[in-house]
């Protein structure tokens, strides 16, 4: 499995995630990693972003006191700033997490593949036997 930065958007990142699974656990698997996904960017506070429109004023010279800029606005940018580095960890974050969970759906896909084969081998057995207690 893998995660990577694919594309820079105009207002967003795309990050790529790849891993194999058989055709049967496909269905199981992706809603399995998009439940994930989802539930990993909540825990590190990353917020889905959506298309956003900047709109700038034009400042009447008459009147110097006035501010255009709300100080929401001006706090996110100084918080943003203060940490450049958070992208790079929560990608790692994400791609541990991600490695580790697909590894443990792989592991449980193996083991109900090897319940459900001997299953049928002790099915196959059982009709064997009743077929040879049949003829004798």
């Amino acid at each position: 499995p893998s995660v990577v930065l694919s594309e820079l958007g105009a207002s967003s990142l795309t990050l790529t995630l790849k891993v194999w699974c058989g055709s049967g656990d496909y269905w199981d698997t992706k809603w399995f990693l998009i439940d994930n996904i989802f539930n990993e960017l909540k825990r590190n506070k990353v917020k889905i972003p959506f298309n956003q429109l900047e709109i700038s004023f034009a400042k009447d010279d008459n009147d110097d006191n006035q501010t255009y800029v709300r100080k929401e606005t001006i706090e996110e940018i100084k918080a943003h700033k203060a940490k450049p580095t958070e992208e790079g960890d929560i990608l790692t974050s994400i791609n541990k997490s991600f490695t580790s969970k697909v590894q443990e759906i792989v592991k449980t896909t193996k083991e109900k593949r090897q319940a459900k084969k001997q299953n049928k081998n002790e099915k196959e057995t059982e009709i064997e036997e009743k077929d040879e207690n049949k003829t004798n």
